[in-house]
């Protein structure tokens, strides 16, 4: 029995740092005092002092589940608070739900100290009554004579505590619901633990929950015993590093082969090109989906999609079909087709030829079908019938998320073009993308839609040539990929520098939703051994928690000593983050991290050599590719980095 998905979701498995996040709804939490707030869970990590933040919306009717643990008993206790209704429990241990008015509380069963128990708490407002759970069982039933408060779940809740009744235990696996679930719910859902990475499933054995190393492929996506579709560990519930993705679009498309399959296994999350019709070796991409899965179950695989262009060529049966529905439907007031044409009635190509397309027009202008779509909401149904329901994505990829047209072209086709730098003619632009990712949403909730931006999705700091701020991307989709962020000639690092390419990589990351997988790309196709650059890329990408992607021209996985300690360890050597992420420089302009193995260092570009202190109980590892830099010695006291690098450093 599957439950619906939450409005917010958490699992506090982050075991450390200053934040814990929602697997949905983008929210997040805050621990008062960060470095004494994790704790163990009923399988993973729990709060053990009070977080604050939003969790939610305004609700009437709602339903909350989490599980609690009572260290000890000493007064009334919180264990969640908002405005006037609070979660609690008394110094006897009685549980109730107070939910504020002159007849506000129902009254559950009694909790012991030292068991973990799963509690559920539903009101329904047209019937004015709540109801208690305990440990899958029907505890309390209250019809209120008079009306409840109304949680605001969108201000600072207080959780495991709160100011006025502070709470000795823990909480781990909070969920919230805009609706009233059932007791075969709120079951299905207990029975499965928040993201809980390598451990999804949980069982109650009578007394406590306990964890079970079992998870099950349904052939489209990994599930608990509930059927609930789980948060693969590659995505923000993975709580270790490094996190690597890859951009693997480019021909020949080898996705059959045996040996390409174990390398992209290698990663956390890649992005692969089965195009229309695509099948090598006999092999389809959900068969090919289910082999790379079958070396790392944990990675995130999403597949190719673009809604700017489509090929010239006629000769390519794989985008026939859309060719024929540009040119078979209307344009504009009634003018041509849908494809991108200039003044002069020419389709045009945004590329200036560098690629063999033609650009369509996305906008909502066009004259819709007999269904009543245009291009982007008959692609996007086209495009999750033959390339996303195909096979067991996790991601819906799709590229070209521009903030403003790369040319001017006649978009209502009144005979004159339209200024690409015009606000009106931009919104036009971004509202036409929006349709693409709202039809896509729309099919596939529970897939992660991931946009190739050019900005960083509001315009407030990087806002990719556009007029910012702009509303239409942001808080929209799951993940990003920020291309070649370092190593091309028009990388923004090299003409902007490497604080707005830090602000583009935090920036977009922050306006992202859950699981908010943001993938900051270094190019190194010119020069693939340039492991200075690599360091100082793939440091800096650690200084948030996105994803890192080298690549050369989308078609293979190179690999560096960093990424394994030069194959000495897992990809996961560096462990849980310790720091928060980076803002502001530590020392002489340097920017640090820790983690639980490690320390990650960088210099920006124009900070010029620097020396800084470290401190024992650090060491370089043994490299083979730069075995200067890495050399094995232990850190005596200081390192030295030169302008434009990073350092990794091994804790002992």
């Amino acid at each position: 029995m599957a439950f619906p998905t939450p409005l917010s979701a958490f699992s506090f498995n982050e075991g450390t740092g200053p934040t814990a996040k929602s697997e949905v709804g983008g929210y997040s939490l805050t621990p008062v005092n960060w470095e004494a707030a994790w704790g163990t869970g009923t399988a993973g990590a729990a709060a053990v002092q009070r977080f604050t933040g939003p969790i939610g919306t305004v609700l009437s009717t709602w339903s909350l589940q989490f599980d609690v643990y009572i260290s000890s008993l000493s007064g009334w206790s919180s264990i969640l608070q908002v405005g006037s209704f609070y979660m609690e429990f008394n110094g006897s241990g009685v549980f109730d739900a107070y939910l504020g008015g002159s007849d506000p509380e129902a009254v559950g069963a009694t909790l012991a100290t030292g068991t973990w128990y799963n509690i559920a708490v539903t009101h329904d407002n047209a019937l004015n009554q709540t109801k208690i759970y305990t440990n899958g069982s029907l505890t309390a039933t209250k019809t209120h004579a008079a009306a409840t408060a109304v949680p605001r779940f969108d201000l600072t809740v207080q959780v495991c505590g709160s100011t006025s009744q502070p709470m000795s235990g823990r909480v781990d696996n909070l969920r919230l619901w805009n609706s009233v679930l059932t007791l075969t719910e709120l079951n299905a859902a207990a029975a499965v633990a928040v993201s809980l990475p390598g451990a999804a499933i949980r069982i109650w054995n009578g007394s406590s929950w306990f964890a079970a190393n079992a998870r099950i492929w349904n052939g489209s996506a990994w599930i608990g015993s509930a059927g609930y579709p789980l948060t693969s560990p590659g995505s923000s519930s993975l709580t270790e590093f490094p996190r690597l993705g890859g951009m693997l679009i480019g021909d020949p498309h080898n996705y059959h082969q045996t040996a390409y399959q174990q390398q992209i296994a290698q990663l956390d999350l890649a992005i692969l090109g089965c195009y229309n019709m695509w099948s090598q070796g006999g092999k389809s991409p959900a068969q090919v989906v289910t082999e790379i899965k079958s070396y790392n179950p944990d990675i995130l695989l999403g597949n190719y999609t673009v809604m700017t262009e489509v090929m010239t060529d006629t000769n390519d049966t794989a985008t026939q079909d859309l060719r024929a529905k540009l040119s078979s439907e209307v344009g504009p007031g009634g003018v041509g087709d849908w494809w991108g044409y200039n003044a002069a009635g020419q389709r045009t190509n945004w590329s200036g030829g560098t690629y063999p397309v033609h650009d369509t027009n996305l906008t909502l202008q066009t004259t819709p079908d007999a269904n009543g779509d245009r291009w982007p909401q008959w692609l996007a149904k086209r495009d999750n019938s033959l390339l996303i329901s195909t096979a067991g994505w996790d991601i819906w990829y799709t590229d070209n998320n521009f903030a403003k047209p790369r040319i001017d072209d006649d978009w209502d086709r009144d005979g004159v073009n339209d200024n690409a730098n015009s606000t009106a003619v931009q919104d036009l632009w971004r509202d036409g993308q929006r349709a693409y990712y709202d039809t896509a949403l729309a099919l596939q909730p529970s897939k992660i839609i991931m946009i190739n931006a050019d900005n960083d999705l509001d315009g407030s700091v990087f806002a990719g040539g556009a007029t910012g701020p702009f509303t239409q991307y942001k808080n929209l989709v799951g993940a990003a990929f920020l291309e070649h962020v370092i190593g091309e000639s028009w990388s923004v690092e090299t003409w902007g520098g490497w604080n707005l390419m830090m602000g583009w990589y935090r920036t977009a990351t922050a306006n992202l939703v859950a699981p908010k997988a943001c993938v900051f790309d270094a190019y190194l196709g010119g020069a693939p051994t340039d492991y200075q650059t690599l360091r100082y890329a793939f440091a800096s990408s650690l200084l948030d928690d996105g994803y890192f992607s080298v690549s050369s021209n989308y078609n293979e996985v190179l690999w560096y000593d960093e990424f394994d300690l030069a194959g000495s360890s897992t990809t996961k050597w560096l462990g849980t983050a310790t720091d928060g992420p980076q803002l502001t420089a530590w020392q002489n302009g340097v920017y640090r991290r820790r983690f639980a193995g490690g320390m990650i260092l960088v210099n920006p570009k124009g900070n010029g050599a620097q020396t800084v202190t470290i401190g024992a109980g650090y060491h370089r590892f043994q490299g083979r590719q730069d075995a200067v830099t890495n050399n094995g010695q232990a850190v005596i006291s200081t390192v030295t980095l030169a302008d434009r690098d990073g350092l990794f450093l091994v804790k002992d």
